[in-house]
């Protein structure tokens, strides 16, 4: 039996920001990818996890918030496939993780990029 052939006539930021949130939430062996980066364990649970939220301050793309045992932790995640950054887009995600954590969503976060390897390339 042969495979049937998959084609995408162009893949937009958006999709790739649905496809890293449902291989996040239901393949931890994707998630893996992220926390090992971070130095994060296995030991959580997903308790939210948001596509596009957007203040004042501006967007986050993707907001994934995991409860471990002692705290919950945020992480904001940026994702690029062409685009160029936005002027002071990173501290526009630290003020608005700021602001969460002041209202008590989760206790920590972290900020992070999602892009090609050559994405910081010329």
């Amino acid at each position: 039996m042969t495979k049937p052939t998959i084609e995408f006539k162009r893949i937009y930021e958006h999709d790739m920001d649905l496809l890293i949130i449902e291989e996040f939430v239901s393949d931890r062996n994707f998630a893996r990818i992220f926390l090992d980066k971070l130095q994060l364990s296995d030991d959580y649970i997903i308790h939210k996890a948001s596509h596009s939220l957007a203040d004042s301050d501006g967007e986050s793309d993707i907001t994934l918030i995991l409860q471990y045992p002692d705290k919950r932790v945020a992480l904001l995640i940026e994702d690029k496939i062409d685009a160029q950054t936005m002027p002071e887009q990173s501290e526009r995600y630290h003020k608005r993780a700021q602001k969460a954590i002041s209202r008590g969503e989760y206790d920590c976060y972290y900020v992070m990029l999602a892009a090609p390897a050559d994405y910081h390339r010329e």
